[in-house]
């Protein structure tokens, strides 16, 4: 029987941002993954550690996967000394499309959820598969916060923004906590094991751009391993084999494999090490791939490409028959030592039968009365005489059925608009027809932001509406059906629509957005009468009108709200970069407007 391995967590929490950039890339739109590679605390470890092993030991800590710096893993808060693990959310669970599938309180529900490969389901109506966030052991839909900020490079000539040299970072929030673990198999020497923990820090920066003074420091904590049981909640796995010999593998790391010596995006038993006669279930899996290419910071070059099965893949095995307990349970702790290649950096790390992904009625649900988070989340008995599940859902059904093409008819409205106050810039500048207006209006790469804005935000109105406008919406719980308290335009001028001074647009510590976009495009003498100010208006006044109507209605649930402002700003972006927008610009069309100039959309900031 294979001895136990050892183990240490940690709790790590975020005390800057951290910047965990998804690919290596550096042109397109920067996204960060929202957990902590394992990677970075291997090379933590590495640089305190490597010169002074052996070339064996070194071997062994650094490369053999033998010893495993498994990824962090974003951790709930619930109460002072309870937090939950959060996983990927298994690519195997479904809803119907367009079906709202989380409670209010944002858990999920087990009624609208369900497997394709092995639970009955309608199949007059599309399947849409979970995607974007993760699942803690309770089935708390968890979304870890992040955010997108500008950066532009600076003229050492002129002090002021170097052109072509816009950037940006997602990155995720500070004040953010993770589950982090390093595990070793058990021959390792103890002594060693012991030089490895005293190699991590108690504070440490991680990630990009973690040099400066603005990104990538963490805290962590070591925790004993009665506290790491009992105050971290974590998925729970099977005990024994299930009766019809199915093996289920949750991967909450990306896994990379090889036969041959190539790649291969195919997860046959023999290349994980199962038993012989085990065989694939793939009409009952669920996979992703991906590849990228690590860059290796010590020889200043990037290795080789890597294919690996996505994080959140569901692999089903069935084992072959006769198969005793003791056998089953030497599977289990093989396979929790990590499959494939790059153990040592966390790959291949995956959950073994998962309860909740053997019964997901029984399992996607609160905790039962004896846990110790029943008081914060269990909601079971609460009465919904006027307001239950069902009559929300309907609700939800009739406004959307209500709103139609609304999104479109509204979009069109603004951009028609906009095309006015582009036509009465060119009046104000006295241009002719072709001649170009200056400074030049918005361009396409303006409104193909807006659509990727849009699709990124898109359950995320608040935040859509922040990242543009610089507008900071703050609700009030004193009634559920009031959506809106304060509005108010922040000073920090962050918003892509935000137009700054020219004094300010050489100022580079105003963390304002730079000239050259053409929002600042003037329409009028009016400070304030630009295009940024004008759209950043409209785009407040839809949020308003939105959320007042869903107050009106009734209905507290915000998929209406985030989904419809996305979609006015989708509708717009697409239109932006149309001809027609360039025909405008150019004096080609004209829309004349019998309204004067109005001195509404010029307001103080």
């Amino acid at each position: 029987m294979t001895a136990k391995i050892l183990k240490q967590s940690y709790l790590i929490e975020s005390e800057l941002p951290i910047i965990m950039s998804a690919t290596s890339a550096t042109a397109g739109m920067h996204h960060s993954v929202d957990y902590l590679r394992g990677a970075c605390f291997l090379g933590i470890v590495a640089a305190q550690l490597y010169t002074s092993l052996s070339s064996k030991d070194a071997f062994l800590v650094f490369h053999s996967g033998k010893v495993r710096f498994l990824n962090a893993l974003p951790t709930r808060k619930v109460d002072k000394n309870i937090f939950e693990v959060s996983y990927p959310v298994p690519m195997s669970l479904h809803t119907y499309k367009g079906e709202q599938y989380t409670l209010q309180n944002n858990y999920i529900d087990s009624n609208k959820v369900f497997d394709t490969s092995s639970s009955k389901y309608d199949k007059q109506r599309q399947p849409v598969q979970l995607r974007g966030f993760n699942i803690t052991t309770t089935g708390f839909r968890f979304i870890p916060q992040q955010h997108y900020q500008l950066r532009t490079a600076i003229d050492n000539t002129t002090n002021i923004a170097a052109k072509s040299q816009l950037f940006g970072y997602e990155a995720n929030d500070k004040n953010q906590y993770y589950y982090f673990s390093i595990e070793a198999d058990a021959d390792v020497d103890v002594n060693l094991w012991n030089k490895i923990l005293e190699c991590i820090p108690r504070t440490a920066h991680i990630g990009r751009s973690s040099s400066s003074a603005e990104y990538g420091k963490i805290n962590i904590t070591s925790l004993k391993k009665e506290e790491a049981e009992q105050t971290f909640l974590q998925i729970a796995e099977s005990n024994e084999i299930s009766e019809d010999n199915q093996l289920t593998l949750w991967l909450v790391s990306d896994m990379q494999l090889l036969k041959h010596g190539q790649p291969t995006l195919i997860p046959e038993p023999e290349l994980l090490g199962l038993p012989s006669g085990t065989v694939w279930l793939s009409d009952k899996s669920f996979l992703r791939s991906s590849r990228f290419s690590a860059r290796n910071n010590y020889r200043r070059h990037y290795d080789k490409e890597r294919q690996v099965i996505s994080r959140g893949s569901v692999l089903r095995y069935s084992l072959p028959n006769g198969y005793s307990d003791t056998e089953y349970k030497d599977i289990v702790r093989h396979c929790h030592a990590g499959l494939g290649l790059q153990r040592e950096c966390g790959f291949g790390q995956v959950l073994v039968d998962p309860v909740i992904l053997q019964d997901i009625k029984s399992n996607l649900s609160p905790l039962t009365s004896t846990s110790p988070v029943t008081q914060v989340n269990d909601t079971s008995d609460t009465k919904r005489p006027e307001n239950s599940i069902l009559i929300a859902y309907l609700e939800n059904e009739r406004i959307k059925r209500e709103l139609g093409d609304k999104p479109n008819k509204k979009a069109t409205a603004i951009f028609n608009e906009l095309c006015i106050k582009v036509s009465q810039a060119r009046n104000y500048q006295g241009l002719v027809k072709g001649m170009p207006l200056q400074p030049l209006p918005p361009k396409r790469t303006q409104f193909g932001k807006l659509r990727e804005l849009a699709n990124i935000y898109r359950n995320d109105a608040t935040g859509l509406l922040a990242f543009l406008c610089d507008i900071d919406v703050k609700s009030s719980a004193d009634n559920d059906n009031k959506m809106i308290d304060k509005a108010r335009l922040n000073k920090n001028r962050t918003g892509m629509l935000v137009v700054v001074t020219e004094d300010e647009n050489t100022n580079r510590q105003s963390n304002a957005n730079y000239s050259n976009a053409g929002w600042e495009l003037k329409y009028a003498p009016s400070y304030h009468a630009c295009l940024g100010s004008f759209l950043s208006k409209k785009l407040y006044d839809v949020y308003k009108e939105i959320n007042n109507e869903v107050k009106d209605n009734g209905i507290k649930d915000t998929f209406i709200i985030n989904n419809y402002f996305s979609q006015v700003v989708a509708e717009l972006a697409i239109l932006g970069l149309s001809r027609t927008w360039e025909e405008y610009c150019l004096g080609i069309k004209t829309m004349q407007s019998t309204k004067a100039i109005d001195k509404e959309y010029a307001y103080d900031s």
